[in-house]
């Protein structure tokens, strides 16, 4: 089964789009609606004046800076990690963290970067071409930060503002609070053990998500199981207790998408943001079933390598994983469409290609024509000459699991086309190849089925269509290298933490 999307070969440009996983942390969302029974006081606060630099928190407040020191040590024996040492906690205030958020994009992706991501993700109908992607992933994610780990340093953030110029922290901590520091910590016990070392957090689109997904699940269980505990007031969690506080987790961030910070934005920005923990928390607690922390463990050790792994479990948790199929990528020296460049090659992904569909065709189609997703490989070209001189084109390669799965996509993307083109169909042969021509052939579109594949090309005049869809189906698809996942050992009892991993 499984096809991939291969990134582009070394040198060749690589967007990983949207930006949101190229930022150098890993952040908890507000979660105000997570759980019953949140209250803030609105007098309830330490206050004091911002410096130029963050404040230590112990500085700021002894006691809290105290109390997380103890849920460092909770998470550590939750996890079965050790910290090789304990990071600091900083105090910033949101201006600040958007600021850093603006330095760590700006180090990781140029303005061109920036312009050819909106270029891309708008010629595929994720959003208008005036999009402005660097605002919208600023606000939204710096709107929605609570806390965060900072890998690149070893800290931790507090994000907290009580007015201009002013930071404040309640005087005490509740209990979403003290899961939110547990899920922080859980972080750095990932990066301090070594797990994270192998993940291929800055790799291809579809694979940054899904480890950042594992990543974020991971944290989100540890969290749970924390609160669990923290109500009951014993150590270890019943199974099920952890899995309804899972599951309003997973409810009350899944209608964050629905929120003012959001809803302003295109789908895409807030599932991306989401998906992490939704999907990830999903993941981590079939892993956690299966075999306890040493199977969330064995995860990092050979990861998930797509967001349908992610969505899917199952076609994970096999002896050997069922991994996306290779599709051999095109030189990206060759000149596939004369005067133009390629300016990126890498997959969408099953969530992805949820979120596009479904801005064309009822959410439930989308689901189900996204679902069997067998791996992809897309070619964004770049005009650089000529009067469409900065115009995208693409060629878009999918394999599916079934021809069934194949022809459903093939219909529900013919549907999102229609749309996209704002020409009527054309129908060379019904359930295998329809194109969108525009006056005198100058603009086409088409696509088509051939057994498990769907091939799309867009925004090229018909001779070019022809040329880049002869190119697209000669290349090379194989099989995927098979990976071998360790067996499981089922856990016994409660939720309790796995024999320690020596950081």
């Amino acid at each position: 089964m499984r096809a991939s999307s291969r990134g582009p070969r070394p040198g060749s440009p690589a967007l990983r789009l949207p930006l949101l996983p190229r930022l150098p942390l890993l952040a908890v969302l507000a979660l105000s609606t997570a759980l019953p029974g949140r209250a803030a006081l609105a007098n309830d606060r330490v206050d004091f004046e911002l410096t130029p630099d963050p404040r230590p928190l112990e500085s700021v407040d002894p006691a809290r800076a105290g109390r997380m020191a103890e849920l460092g040590s909770t998470a550590e024996r939750i996890r079965g990690l050790k910290l090789v040492n304990r990071p600091p906690w900083l105090v910033k205030s949101p201006r600040e963290v958007y600021a850093f958020m603006l330095r760590g994009i700006q180090a990781e992706a140029t303005p061109r970067e920036v312009e050819l991501a909106t270029k891309l993700y708008a010629a595929f109908g994720f959003w208008k071409p005036d999009f402005d992607l660097l605002s919208a992933q600023l606000d939204s994610l710096s709107g929605a930060v609570r806390a965060f780990y900072n890998r690149t340093d070893d800290d931790f953030t507090l994000v907290r503002a009580a007015g201009p110029g002013r930071t404040g922290l309640g005087r005490g901590m509740d209990s979403e609070e003290e899961a939110e520091v547990v899920h922080e910590y859980t972080h750095a016990l990932q990066a301090h053990s070594g797990l994270m070392a192998g993940l291929p957090m800055a790799g291809g689109n579809d694979r940054s998500q899904a480890s950042r997904a594992l990543v974020e699940g991971d944290a989100v269980l540890a969290m749970s199981v924390q609160l669990v505990e923290s109500s009951t007031g014993r150590q270890g969690a019943d199974p099920a207790a952890v899995g309804r506080v899972l599951g309003m987790i997973r409810m009350s961030m899944a209608s964050m998408i629905q929120s003012p910070l959001l809803r302003k934005y295109p789908p895409v920005i807030g599932a991306s943001l989401i998906f992490s923990y939704t999907g990830g928390s999903s993941f981590a607690e079939a892993a956690y079933k299966r075999g306890g922390w040493a199977e969330v463990n064995g995860c990092y050790a050979v990861p998930p390598l797509s967001t349908e792994q992610i969505i899917h479990p199952e076609k994970y948790f096999l002896p050997v994983p069922e991994d996306p199929v290779h599709i051999e990528p095109p030189d990206v020296r060759a000149a596939l469409l004369p005067g133009a460049q390629i300016v990126d090659l890498d997959a969408l992904g099953e969530m992805e290609i949820t979120v596009l569909l479904a801005g064309f065709v009822p959410q439930a189609e989308a689901r189900r024509s996204a679902a069997g997703w067998g791996g992809e490989l897309y070619a964004a070209f770049e005009r650089t000459a000529g009067p469409r001189r900065g115009e995208m084109a693409l060629a878009w390669l999918t394999v599916w699991d079934t021809e069934a799965d194949a022809a459903e996509f093939f219909e529900s993307y013919s549907k999102a086309l229609d749309r996209k083109c704002g020409l009527e169909r054309r129908t060379v042969k019904a359930g295998e190849l329809l194109d969108w021509r525009g006056p005198g052939a100058a603009r086409e579109s088409r696509l088509e089925r051939r057994g498990l594949a769907v091939l799309s090309v867009e925004g090229a005049d018909e001779l070019e269509t022809a040329a880049l869809a002869a190119h697209f189906w000669s290349l090379k698809r194989s099989p995927p290298p098979p990976r071998r996942r360790a067996a499981p050992a089922a856990p016994v009892g409660p939720l309790a933490p796995a024999a320690p991993i020596a950081p």
